[in-house]
C-alpha cells in the first residue's frame, strides 16, 4: 500500500499499518520525514484545546483582528473562503459546537493514551507530561476560562484555577499583566520533529520504505487498485492513504472535502543563560503557544487563511514576538534562532477527514487535523489500520470525508 505524506499523520499510519504486517511505501514531496507542517508546530498534545477553531466570543473579535496585520487572524479573499466560513460559523452554535467539542475531546484523550503506549514500547518521541498552563491578561477572558474549566471537569480533565499570584508561582517569568490562569496537569508536549522522525524510523524498521522528494500529481483507480502519477514515475498500489494535509483535496477527486490552509508561524528563541519554563503555556488572548524544547523556547501562533502559500509574513511574526515580550519580559531580547511557517489543513467543523474516499474502498484519507495533528497522530494510525482490515473504526461517522456531501443533516455522535 502507499501512504502519501510523511508528517505526523503519515508516520503514525505507516508505523501502525507496517506493524500489522502490510508492505508500505511512503511518498513525500519534501526531502524526508517531517518536511512540512509537522516540522515546526507548537508540539502540544492537548485534549483541553479540542473542539471547533472558533467560539462565539472569537467571532466578536474577528473584525478587529482582520484589520491588523499583526493580529492572530488573517485571510486573503479567495472563492472557496466564503462557503467555508459559512460552514465554520454554523459549527460555533450551541449544541452543534458542544457535539464537535465532545467528539474532538474524546479523540484527543484516546490519542494521548496511545502517545504513552508508544513511549512504553520504546519509541523516543520525547514525550513529556508537564501539563499545560493557559494564561489570561483580562478578567473577562479569565472568567470565560473558569466556566470552560468547569465543563472540562465533567469530561475527565482536571483543570486547576490559578489567580495572578498562583500563576506566577507556577511560572515566575510571567509578567504582572497576567491576571490568572488554568493549569491542565495531565497534558503533554514533545518536539514534533523528534516525534515524526522517531515514529518514521520505527515504521522503516518494520519494513516501510520512504521515497522522498517525490510529489504525487494524481491518483488514478484501476482494476487492481490505484496508480499514482508522481514526479518519479508511476507507482502501483492496492490501497492508498492520503495523509497530505492541506494537499489532500486535489488528490481525492471523487469526493468534495472542504479544506483550506490555515497558516501558522513559529519563532524559536535561544535560552542563553535564562531558566527555561517548566511546562508549555498558552497566552490565550494573543493565541500564542510557548513551548520549552531543550534550550529553545518556541513561540507559535496565528491562523492566516491565505491558501497554499508558505511565505513568511514578518508582521505576523512581529505580533507573536510582541505578545511574548509583553507576557515574558525577560525573554524580550532573546536571540531568534529560526522563523518558520506551516500550513495547517482546516475543515469547517474542526474535525478531520478519515475514511474511504471511493466506493471501491481503495483510497482512504486521513487529513484535516489542523492544530491537533500531533495530538491525534497515534489515533489516526490505529483508525486507518482498522479501516484497512475492515474492522470498526472509532469516530467513523463524524469524521467521514463524505459528511459535507450528504445534504443538511445533524452531525452524528462518536462511534465507539
Amino acid at each position: 500500500m502507499a501512504v502519501i505524506g510523511a508528517g505526523a499523520i503519515g508516520a503514525a499510519v505507516s508505523a501502525e499499518v507496517s506493524a500489522r504486517g502490510r508492505s508500505v511505501l511512503v511518498l513525500e514531496q519534501g526531502a524526508g520525514w517531517a518536511a512540512g507542517c509537522s516540522w515546526g508546530n507548537a508540539g502540544l498534545i492537548c485534549p483541553s484545546h479540542a473542539g471547533p477553531y472558533a467560539t462565539r466570543a472569537d467571532i466578536g473579535k474577528a473584525a478587529g483582528w482582520l484589520l491588523s496585520p499583526t493580529s492572530p487572524l488573517g485571510l486573503a479573499p479567495r472563492p472557496e473562503l466564503a462557503p467555508f466560513m459559512t460552514r465554520l460559523l454554523a459549527h460555533t452554535r450551541g449544541s452543534v459546537a458542544d457535539r464537535v467539542l465532545r467528539i474532538s475531546r474524546d479523540m484527543c484523550a484516546a490519542s494521548l493514551a496511545l502517545h504513552d503506549a508508544m513511549v512504553a514500547n520504546g519509541l523516543a518521541t520525547g514525550l513529556r507530561h508537564e501539563g499545560l498552563l493557559d494564561t489570561y491578561e483580562t478578567e473577562a477572558a479569565f472568567a470565560r476560562a473558569r466556566r470552560a474549566a468547569d465543563a472540562h471537569r465533567t469530561s475527565g480533565l482536571r483543570p486547576e484555577i490559578l489567580d495572578a499570584e498562583a500563576v506566577r508561582g507556577v511560572e515566575p517569568a510571567l509578567s504582572r499583566s497576567v491576571v490568572g490562569g488554568v493549569l491542565y496537569p495531565d497534558e503533554a508536549h514533545c518536539d514534533p520533529l523528534s516525534f515524526v522522525t522517531s515514529v518514521g524510523a520505527h515504521a522503516e524498521s518494520l519494513g516501510a520504505r520512504l521515497l522522498g522528494s517525490t510529489r504525487v500529481l494524481a491518483v488514478h483507480r484501476d482494476r487492481d487498485g490505484s496508480v499514482l502519477q508522481t514526479t518519479a514515475g508511476d507507482v502501483a498500489a492496492r490501497s492508498v492513504v492520503l495523509a497530505t494535509g492541506a494537499w489532500a483535496p486535489p488528490l481525492a477527486t471523487s469526493v468534495t472535502m472542504p479544506l483550506i490552509s490555515g497558516k501558522g508561524y513559529t519563532v524559536d528563541l535561544d535560552a542563553g543563560d535564562r531558566e527555561m519554563p517548566a511546562r508549555p503555556f498558552m497566552l490565550q488572548e494573543s493565541r500564542v503557544a510557548v513551548t520549552p524544547l531543550g534550550r529553545r523556547l518556541r513561540l507559535a501562533g496565528t491562523m492566516e487563511f491565505t491558501g497554499v502559500d508558505p511565505r513568511l509574513s514578518m508582521r505576523r511574526i512581529e505580533g507573536i514576538m510582541r505578545a511574548a515580550s509583553r507576557n515574558l519580559p525577560s525573554w524580550s531580547d532573546a536571540t531568534v534562532v529560526s522563523r518558520w511557517a506551516g500550513l495547517r489543513p482546516c475543515t469547517p467543523d474542526g474535525l478531520p477527514y478519515l475514511g474511504w474516499v471511493d466506493s471501491r474502498q481503495r483510497i482512504a484519507v486521513a487529513a484535516g487535523h489542523a492544530m491537533l495533528g500531533l495530538t491525534l497522530a497515534p489515533l489516526a494510525g490505529v483508525q486507518i489500520a482498522d479501516l484497512l482490515e475492515g474492522k470498526p473504526v472509532e469516530f467513523a461517522d463524524p469524521l467521514s470525508p463524505h459528511r459535507f456531501t450528504r445534504g443538511r443533516r445533524r452531525l452524528a455522535g462518536a462511534q465507539r
